[in-house]
């Protein structure tokens, strides 16, 4: 057999793979022009769109089927057959699944037909720790979770029957980088933005609420703003400094405008998406002790200079940011579980 009709069969071999996919919990939002993808100042979910995007863009020979709730938006991928019923997946077997953790909400469809298809292999992917913490009613555990640590989490299926599962880090993160479009050069105006949400594993709040009264002691109480969904008790600790939520858009008006930010982990030895978002848009990040620095790095420890241009320049090339990113080790972790 030549080299030309091995590749041939290795190409009608992976034409007809076929995964099933889809995001766990909240709905799932292709068209990012929409008002439901510029709610908060969290995205809607920008995170989970540009994974998928990555996957359908750079499998185009792979038969995806999406059950679950999304918008429109998926029609502009012509590898993706979007199914609304569990019924409508029967008499197909599928390679494998790769699953989005979300927030769980009512629509269980994904979590039946994971029950039902229990000998069908799946893999899970998180950017939140508490999208993998939460009572879901499955009979079958994923092959492997991917997230934004190499940690455990406690893995629910039933309030019952719970798990210690590995989490193996995967540079979820590096995807917001694809997202970036190169702001133009404004006035540093503001000292120090922060973004930030309650969480019920992780209290981030009361470090945040620390960090703005060192800051706020160093460049002055207008300088330093915080937005975001914070507890009425932090709320009032932080007075005027406190601005509120914002949709996406008009939040990174703001934060654009900063020359620092806090980036706090979503739970301990966890890494989050902020530091990109801070650096897409010119802001120096400084991390919380319990951020999941070394998985970026492998060094514990950010060398930062006095100079604010020489700071921001220094940081991107210590945290390997490339604004030319294009998931590359995301593709390869995927290209071994399809084969």
């Amino acid at each position: 057999m030549d080299l030309v009709q091995m590749s041939l069969e290795k190409g009608l071999k992976q034409m007809h793979k076929k995964v099933f996919v889809g995001k766990a919990g909240q709905k799932l939002i292709f068209d990012r022009d929409s008002k439901e993808a510029k709610r908060n100042n969290m995205n809607g979910g920008l995170d989970v769109y540009l994974f998928f995007d990555l996957l359908f863009k750079n499998f185009s020979d792979v038969e995806f089927y999406m059950l679950g709730d999304c918008d429109s938006g998926i029609k502009n991928y012509s590898n993706v057959t979007y199914v609304d019923t569990i019924e409508a997946l029967n008499g197909n077997e599928f390679d494998c699944g790769l699953i989005f953790a979300g927030v769980y909400n009512k629509d269980d469809r994904l979590c039946k037909y994971l029950t039902k298809k229990n000998k069908t292999k799946w893999y899970m992917f998180s950017t939140d720790p508490r999208c993998l913490m939460q009572n879901v009613q499955l009979n079958k555990y994923p092959e492997k979770i991917y997230a934004l640590s190499n940690s455990y989490v406690v893995y629910l299926q039933s309030s019952e029957n719970a798990k210690l599962f590995r989490t193996h880090y995967l540079p979820l993160e590096r995807l917001m980088i694809m997202s970036n479009i190169k702001p133009p050069k404004i006035d540093k105006d503001l000292s120090v933005v922060i973004s930030t949400s309650s969480s019920d594993i992780y209290d981030r709040e009361k470090y945040i609420i620390n960090y703005v009264k060192i800051a706020t002691s160093f460049f002055g109480e207008n300088k330093v703003q915080v937005y975001g969904r914070l507890k009425e008790e932090n709320i009032k600790k932080l007075g005027k400094q406190y601005k509120g939520i914002l949709d996406y858009d008009e939040f990174i008006k703001v934060f654009r405008r900063a020359k620092y930010t806090l980036c706090m982990p979503s739970n301990e030895g966890w890494v989050t998406s902020k530091y990109i978002e801070a650096l897409n848009n010119d802001v120096v990040p400084f991390f919380h002790k319990d951020y999941g620095i070394e998985l970026i790095k492998n060094v514990k420890n950010i060398e930062y200079e006095e100079d604010f241009e020489k700071c921001l320049k220094s940081i991107k090339n210590q945290l390997n940011y490339d604004e030319n990113y294009k998931g590359e080790e995301i593709i390869k972790e995927i290209e071994k579980i399809l084969k």
